[in-house]
C-alpha cells in the first residue's frame, strides 16, 4: 500500500502527486506563457532566445504569471485537505530551464533565504515534462530533519557546490506535465543541467499553514560579491572605472551598463583577455536589469553576474588598484 502524501512529506521531506493537473490544460498554459515571453522580448527589443538567456524566473506580479491564480486556487484546496489547516500563499513564480539557459541549480534550503518571511513548503507544478535529461529536481531525502544552514550564495564567482559530496540520499525526480512535487522548505534540493533540446517550465508556489511556527533561521551573511551585493558592487566598480579611465560621471545604473557596452565595442582595454566576452556579459546583465524592472524577471541560476565578474569586473578592479585608483 502506498504511504499517504502527508506521511511522505513529513518523513522524506517531499511527495510527488502524479497527474495533479490535466495535461492539456498545462499545455495550453505553456502556449500562453511562451507567447507572453515573446512579448517580453519585444518590450526589450531583443530576441526570444536572448530574453531566455537572461531571465529564467518571473515572480508575481508579472505579465508572465498573470492569470495563474486559478491554478493556485486548486492548490490551496488540496494543501488544506492535506495539512488539515488553513494555507496561505506566500509567493508565486514561473521558472524555466531552457536550452538557452540550461545550467544547474546548486543544492540549497529554501528557508535559509527567507529569514524575514519564512514559509513551510513549496508546490512545484510541472507545466512541461521534466525527464532525466532535462535536469529535473533532485532532493536529498529526509534532509529537512537536520539543521538549517546559512544561506549559500551560489552567485559568488568562487562558489563550488560541495553539498552533494557531504550528504547522502540524493534522488532525482523526473516528472510528467501536470505532476506536482510538494517539498519542505528545509529540504536540501537542486537540479542538474538541461541537456535536452526542450524548454522546461514550472509553476512554483510557496505556502505556510496557519499553525506554522518557523524554526530558527541563521542570519544571511552576504559575500563581497554575490547574490545580495552584486548589483551594488557592479555599479561601484563600473562607475569608478569610468571616472578613472575617462573622467566621466555616469547617470543611473542602466546608463552605466550601456556606456560600458559601447566602450567595449569601440575601445581596446589592455587588462582584458576577451573584450567580446566582456561586452556580451555587460549586455546580458543590462537585459537582466531591464527584465527585472519591466517583468519582475530574474536569473534563477545565478550565472550572469558571476560571468560579468570573471570577464570584466575582476580584471578592471585589479587594474584600477594597480593604477592607484
Amino acid at each position: 500500500m502506498r504511504e499517504c502524501p502527508a506521511s511522505l512529506l513529513k518523513e522524506e521531506g517531499y511527495v510527488t502527486i502524479e497527474s495533479f493537473q490535466d495535461r492539456h490544460l498545462m499545455e495550453d498554459w505553456v502556449k500562453t506563457i511562451r507567447f507572453r515571453l515573446y512579448q517580453c522580448a519585444q518590450d526589450l527589443s531583443c530576441t526570444y532566445q536572448d530574453y531566455l538567456q537572461v531571465a529564467s524566473r518571473w515572480v508575481s506580479p508579472s505579465p508572465v504569471t498573470e492569470g495563474l491564480e486559478g491554478l493556485v486556487d486548486s492548490l490551496k484546496t488540496f494543501l488544506e485537505e492535506l495539512t488539515e489547516d488553513v494555507c496561505g500563499l506566500i509567493k508565486l513564480n514561473v521558472i524555466s530551464k531552457t536550452p538557452f539557459s540550461p545550467e544547474t541549480l546548486s543544492f540549497h534550503q529554501d528557508i535559509a533565504y527567507s529569514p524575514e518571511s519564512p514559509y513551510q513548503f513549496s508546490a512545484w507544478l510541472a507545466l512541461t515534462d521534466a525527464p532525466l535529461e532535462s535536469g529535473p529536481m533532485e532532493v536529498i531525502v529526509s534532509s529537512h530533519k537536520g539543521s538549517i544552514e546559512p544561506a549559500i550564495d551560489f552567485w559568488d564567482p568562487e562558489f563550488k557546490d560541495e553539498i552533494p559530496l557531504k550528504k547522502e540520499g540524493r534522488r532525482k525526480l523526473p516528472v510528467k506535465t501536470g505532476d506536482l512535487i510538494l517539498f519542505d522548505s528545509c529540504l536540501w534540493h537542486g537540479s542538474g543541467k538541461n541537456e535536452s533540446c526542450h524548454e522546461r517550465f514550472a509553476l512554483v508556489t510557496r505556502w505556510k499553514t496557519k499553525r506554522y511556527i518557523p524554526p530558527l533561521i541563521p542570519s544571511i551573511e552576504p559575500r563581497p560579491f554575490g547574490m545580495w551585493t552584486c548589483q551594488k558592487e557592479t555599479e561601484k566598480i563600473l562607475t569608478n572605472g569610468l571616472w578613472a579611465l575617462f573622467q566621466e560621471t555616469p547617470g543611473a545604473y542602466r546608463e552605466t551598463l550601456k556606456k560600458w557596452e559601447t566602450l567595449l565595442e569601440n575601445t581596446t582595454f589592455p587588462f582584458l583577455e576577451d573584450s567580446k566576452k566582456a561586452k556580451e556579459s555587460v549586455r546580458r546583465v543590462f537585459l537582466l536589469n531591464e527584465a527585472h524592472h519591466a517583468h519582475n524577471g530574474g536569473d534563477a541560476q545565478g550565472i550572469l553576474y558571476a560571468r560579468l565578474w570573471k570577464h570584466l569586473l575582476e580584471p578592471l578592479s585589479l587594474y584600477l588598484r594597480q593604477q592607484g585608483n
